[in-house]
């Protein structure tokens, strides 16, 4: 993360905490599709974003976090599936 952010190690935590919703997301992408999951996705950031600690976090900071972690989750997906034959990157 640039512009500013430290860059955050994941830790054990973070892996298991990104398998399990990984996991909930597979589960469900049959019955919502990519739109509802997205939709599911998004009110749950915004509600982590409120529950953020305005004393530590401004809303641009928070915002950044988000933009950051979005940019960074797009080239992962992005690099998986230019691997796969029936990828759609």
């Amino acid at each position: 993360m640039t512009d500013g952010m430290k860059r955050v190690v994941v830790s054990r935590a973070h892996h298991d905490a990104y398998a399990e919703v990984h996991a909930l997301m597979e589960k469900y992408a049959g019955n919502l599709g990519a739109e509802g999951l997205l939709a599911v996705a998004a009110n749950i950031v915004g509600k982590i974003a409120a529950m953020q600690d305005q004393r530590v976090m401004t809303p641009q900071m928070v915002a950044e976090v988000i933009e950051k972690n979005i940019e960074q989750g797009n080239a992962e997906i992005t690099a998986h599936l230019r691997g796969k034959p029936s990828g759609r990157a």
